[in-house]
């Protein structure tokens, strides 16, 4: 817009903005002759134009008006300094400079604070008078050069310490801890059972007869730690019983694996090979561990809260049911022992049973 503007005022030697208008064949709207007045303003500022009538412009040698306008403000400068106070009718009549140019000149030395703000209430009017700002003195340039030696010696002071950081060796952080997944109960199963086996196959060897040669010497003592007759090899007994056959043979340089309680009842389907984790067994114990608490409940007429009560003051947990097995049964036993003693007081020891 400006480029169109500026070469239709070069074509037309002077125009105003309804001329240019006219002259670009641009609808003539409010708008459209606001926007014109504005490109028309920033060309003058820029030295492109000059103004010779109220919105009238003319193109000008660029050169000679920036050696003008360069002459007329630092007479305006000059002036300014020698009378000390100036209106800005006095700096437009001294300088042979437009208001508006002399308006824009004084309110950029205001803002680059080498001119005091007006001393009218209207910064606007032609009354308003502007004077420089005065030179400051002595003390204040002795402070202004020691609050220069204060920083730079902040400066200093932070380089060093930047410089020790960087040649510092890095400090050892500790690792994250990252949270193991719980084993797999199948694997554990496994190496527990592959640890039993080759205990009893030694022990059995160590005696003088080996279990390949003779299985059915070592039958009763199957039957005897299975608790039934239909357990015929040892692959079939659980991880529990295999723990309690090694220990028949006491052995003093083996160590007798240990089998967490809730691979008690784990044992090696001998068809399939499949393993059993966390058998029905121990899961039906443990069912049947919590129906005999609900029962001494009921017999006590103590409400549920009572056992979550136990749990949190003994073991810390909030609920009975998230006790482990063995956290459990000593809970029954308590409450059966309690149940007793209750009962003992109650109906004396004329009870057998209570004796």
């Amino acid at each position: 817009m400006d480029q169109n503007v500026w070469k239709a005022v070069e074509t037309l030697g002077t125009a105003s903005a309804s001329e240019v208008i006219a002259h670009l064949r641009l609808p003539d709207t409010p708008a459209q002759r606001e926007t014109v007045r504005v490109a028309l303003f920033q060309l003058y500022f820029s030295c492109m134009l000059r103004r010779i009538g109220i919105g009238v412009y003319a193109v000008v040698d660029r050169k000679e008006e920036l050696e003008g306008r360069k002459s007329r403000r630092m007479a305006m400068w000059k002036m300014l300094r020698m009378r000390n106070r100036m209106t800005l009718d006095d700096l437009q009549e001294l300088t042979d400079m437009n208001r508006d140019e002399a308006l824009t000149w004084c309110r950029i030395q205001v803002r680059n604070g080498l001119v005091q703000d007006p001393c009218a209430p209207d910064a606007n009017a032609a009354s308003a008078s502007y004077a420089p700002v005065p030179a400051r003195g002595s003390a204040s340039i002795k402070r202004l050069k020691q609050d220069m030696l204060r920083h730079i010696q902040r400066a200093e002071q932070l380089l060093e310490a930047y410089r020790v950081l960087l040649e510092s060796p890095a400090p050892s952080l500790p690792l994250p801890t990252v949270s193991k997944p719980p084993p797999d109960p199948a694997l554990a199963a496994e190496a527990i059972y592959a640890q039993q086996t080759k205990i009893l196959y030694r022990a059995m060897a160590l005696s003088g007869r080996p279990y390949e040669v003779h299985k059915t010497f070592w039958k009763p003592l199957i039957h005897r730690v299975s608790g039934t007759e239909s357990a015929i090899d040892i692959s079939e007994l659980t991880l529990g019983q295999r723990h309690r056959m090694i220990a028949h043979f006491s052995l003093p340089d083996t160590e007798n694996p240990e089998v967490p309680l809730h691979l008690n009842h784990w044992k090696k389907n001998s068809e399939t090979g499949s393993t059993q984790a966390y058998s029905n067994g121990a899961t039906h114990t443990r069912q049947a561990c919590m129906e005999k608490i609900e029962a001494i409940l009921a017999d006590m007429k103590h409400p549920r809260s009572y056992v979550d009560s136990m749990a949190q003051q003994y073991y810390g947990v909030d609920k009975v049911e998230d006790l482990s097995y063995a956290n459990l049964i000593r809970i029954m036993q308590a409450l059966y022992h309690q149940n007793r003693k209750r009962k003992k007081e109650t109906q004396g020891v004329t009870d057998p049973a209570l004796q």
